[in-house]
């Protein structure tokens, strides 16, 4: 895959908002990282600025040398994405981030009333990790350095994490095709 597809939504990604949406925006982050819990404040507020508009994806960039659970929590959220709750556990991780350890995954899935046989299972399945590490290597081989990092239609953003900032950014980009 090119750098230019990395950029843009494609067929791994979950997608929040309208998948045919005009706007797009791409987080790189990481479940344990402080700063993607702040701009998760900021995502929903766009969400609800752009309701019909906006496509939403976030690719995983887990920082584990400074995040120990990071990686887990990815998987945890692919895992729960196997049965149809991804969003779901990616709002339960944010809303919990503090707390997580090991163990509190297994409860955060609970909470979902996920299949706890089939998500026992995923957390073990190696190819969850490897998509996980693919995304935050196709992050990397594309200037990813850092969480939470944006691309706004199909751009990075450099400006602050802040809705004024990125909502001007949405509106006044064009969508790269």
């Amino acid at each position: 895959m090119n750098a230019h597809l990395s950029l843009s939504r494609n067929q791994n990604d979950y997608i929040r908002g309208n998948p045919a949406g005009r706007l797009e925006l791409i987080e790189y982050g990481d479940y344990q990282c402080p700063y993607c819990l702040n701009a998760s404040y900021v995502i929903n507020q766009l969400m609800e600025a752009f309701p019909a508009q906006l496509c939403f994806a976030f690719r995983h960039f887990p920082i584990v040398e400074h995040h120990p659970l990071a990686m887990a929590c990815a998987v945890a959220a692919e895992a729960a994405g196997r049965q149809g709750r991804y969003w779901d556990m990616h709002d339960l991780l944010w809303q919990h981030q503090k707390g997580l350890t090991s163990e509190g995954l297994f409860k955060l899935a609970t909470s979902l009333s996920l299949n706890m046989r089939q998500f026992r299972l995923h957390m073990q399945d190696e190819r969850l990790g490897e998509k996980v590490m693919e995304q935050r290597g196709k992050g990397l081989e594309i200037g990813v350095l850092s969480t939470p990092t944006f691309f706004v239609n199909g751009k990075k953003y450099e400006g602050e994490l802040q809705f004024a900032g990125l909502k001007e950014a949405l509106q006044s980009g064009e969508l790269v095709s």
